[in-house]
């Protein structure tokens, strides 16, 4: 692809809920690379990552945890999102098998 896809001027100077989402490029992305190695130069980030674009792919993605691992983070950054410190706990989207199903267990018990 010829586009970066987190350049903030990509997503009309940082905020798409004002100026935009860019679905012309999101359209190409899902007919031409529907799973696409981006690769990254920004400092502080991952070198690349997987952008997957389509629904069915991303139902595969979400489904399946023992192929596509979240449990090592859902971040581009490259610090441990999930070490932190006392007082963070990791998100669930970053957690995956027994530990997502027992935190989504228990969440729901409080509704």
């Amino acid at each position: 692809m010829d586009f970066d896809i987190l350049d903030p001027d990509l997503w009309a100077r940082g905020d798409p809920g004002r100026f935009g989402i860019p679905y012309e490029k999101l359209v190409r992305l899902r007919a031409q690379a529907p799973c696409l190695r981006q690769e990254f130069n920004t400092p502080g980030l991952l070198p690349w990552s997987w952008i997957v674009t389509r629904y069915d792919d991303v139902l595969e993605v979400s489904r399946n945890a023992q192929r596509y691992i979240s449990g090592r983070g859902m971040t581009l950054r490259t610090y441990d999102v999930l070490g932190g410190n006392e007082e963070s706990k990791p998100n669930m989207i970053a957690m995956d098998g027994e530990q997502h199903s027992r935190t989504r267990r228990d969440r729901k018990s409080v509704v």
